[in-house]
């Protein structure tokens, strides 16, 4: 009996008990030269190794006909392999004539105030940036429109990285009111080296499209898995804005770009918070002076001691030289005295140095322009 034959039989004989991926496609992903993109190369890989742990785990089962059936090897990562990512078609040339044509007969996307919006995305690290646009009767947007007068304009996304650009379909304007304040119906954030995570939503309430875009054009779009990831700071975890919701409010996901899927994290929403990336954390920050930081080790809370009507933000001024480090955490407090007329504001920064478990209020005075020098020096004087 051929091999062939064995490997035929034996499969038949197995009665699913082992996953028999695509085989003829798995070998051409791998035998047709480098893809250009790795997200491609880690699915050839993974399919690969899926047809060798199946053919070796026949060749076992049917060696001599009568051999009991016993495990081979670790469990054939048929998950993977049929959840692997596969870049999303290329768009159609109806609507990527369309999407140039707002791009280039359109405007920036006005910000309200009568000045365009600025990018919605610029990543110094990666030179990646995300600029929208929008096309109001055949041309361009007036700076002073009126939001509510911009609900319903077709826009389009442009996603470079200073030496390629690329065209993206993204939702048509829709009128977000929360709180007092517009969303523009679309969030950007840098994800990796190459990559910008894109949320966008059709409607108040519609669903949410998550996507990987990248400035050579290629697109993922992510399957939304709704059982939560544990609480835990792992790659891959991000923040991103309330679909919604005023800015500052956010939740965490967890991407896993090699299988394209996104996941909520398991932190109780309680409560909003603002997340800011640390040295081997993220730090989230909420209303009646709450604190909380995700780690390795899972989620943390903790309630800071602030004055009468104290408010917390994410400390936004670069931090001395040699004090980030593991343990150690900083955030600000404002302070309103005055009216919403006339303010007044009283500025303290909370420190910790020991994961959390103390933390140090240290006056900074009132805001004369200065703060950034007077943050240092306090900072220092925990050392």
């Amino acid at each position: 009996m051929s091999i062939d034959q064995r490997i035929r039989d034996g499969l038949r004989a197995t009665d699913d008990r082992l996953p028999a991926p695509d085989v003829d496609h798995a070998l051409a992903a791998v035998t047709t030269g480098v893809r250009p993109h790795r997200r491609e190369a880690v699915t050839a890989l993974v399919a690969a190794a899926a047809v060798v742990a199946v053919v070796v785990g026949v060749l076992a089962l049917t060696r001599g006909g009568e051999d009991p059936v016993r495990p081979v090897g670790p469990p054939t990562p048929t998950d993977a392999v049929r959840d692997a990512a596969a870049p999303d078609p290329p768009l159609p040339a109806r609507l990527t004539r369309r999407l140039r044509q707002i791009r280039d007969d359109g405007s920036r996307w006005p910000d309200g105030s009568g000045s365009p919006s600025p990018p919605l995305l610029r990543d110094p690290a990666t030179g990646l940036k995300v600029q929208l646009y929008g096309l109001c009767d055949g041309g361009p947007c007036p700076l002073d429109a009126d939001m509510s007068q911009l609900q319903g304009t077709p826009r389009a996304l442009e996603v470079s990285d200073g030496s390629r650009s690329a065209l993206f379909d993204v939702a048509d304007a829709v009128r977000f009111v929360v709180d007092g304040m517009w969303w523009l119906g679309v969030n950007a954030r840098a994800f990796d080296g190459d990559s910008v995570l894109v949320q966008d939503v059709t409607r108040v309430g519609g669903p949410i499209r998550f996507r990987l875009l990248q400035a050579d054009g290629t697109a993922y779009t992510l399957r939304t898995v709704r059982d939560p990831a544990p609480a835990r700071l792992a790659p891959g975890v991000v923040a991103l804005e309330r679909p919604a919701g005023r800015a500052g409010r956010q939740n965490l996901y967890l991407v896993d770009d090699r299988v394209a899927t996104i996941r909520p994290v398991d932190v109780p929403d309680d409560r909003p918070r603002s997340w800011t990336a640390y040295d081997g954390l993220l730090l989230g920050v909420a209303d009646a002076c709450r604190l909380s930081w995700l780690t390795a080790d899972g989620l943390h809370e903790r309630r800071l001691d602030c004055g009468p009507g104290g408010r917390l933000a994410a400390a936004w001024t670069d931090l001395p030289d040699g004090w980030p480090r593991p343990g150690r955490m900083v955030v600000t407090e404002w302070v309103s005295h005055g009216s919403n007329l006339v303010n007044r504001w009283e500025f303290f920064v909370h420190a910790s140095t020991d994961d959390g478990a103390t933390w140090h209020r240290l006056p900074l005075g009132h805001d004369d322009g200065s703060l950034s020098t007077r943050i240092a020096e306090a900072l220092r004087g925990l050392e």
